[in-house]
C-alpha cells in the first residue's frame, strides 16, 4: 500500500513544505529492501521500516517510484505521476 499527501495527482506548493512517501507492506518482515525513485532517481533505500521518505516540494510534473524487493528475490513496482502546482 502506498501512502501519500497525493489525492487526485496535484499538489499546491508551499514553501519549505515536504511530501511524505511511505509504503505498508502486509508482511513487512518479509521485505528486504525498499527504493524509493523520484524522476529516475534513487532517493533513498530502506532495509527495515518504517517506509517513509521525505521531499521538499519543487514545481512541475513529476513521477514516483517505489520497489520492493522481498527475501525470495522478488520484486514489486509501483509509479504514481503527479504535480506540484502553484496555490
Amino acid at each position: 500500500i502506498l501512502i501519500t499527501d497525493l489525492s487526485d495527482g496535484e499538489v499546491p506548493f508551499q514553501q519549505g513544505k515536504e511530501l511524505l512517501f511511505e509504503v505498508r507492506f502486509s508482511n513487512p518482515s518479509e521485505i528486504d529492501e525498499v527504493n524509493f525513485f523520484l524522476d529516475g532517481y534513487l532517493l533513498e533505500s530502506r532495509r527495515v521500516g518504517p517506509f517513509v521518505v521525505p521531499w521538499r516540494l519543487t514545481y512541475g510534473k513529476h513521477v514516483f517510484e517505489v520497489r520492493a524487493l522481498d527475501q525470495a528475490g522478488n520484486t514489486a513496482d509501483l509509479s504514481v505521476d503527479f504535480s506540484v502546482i502553484q496555490d
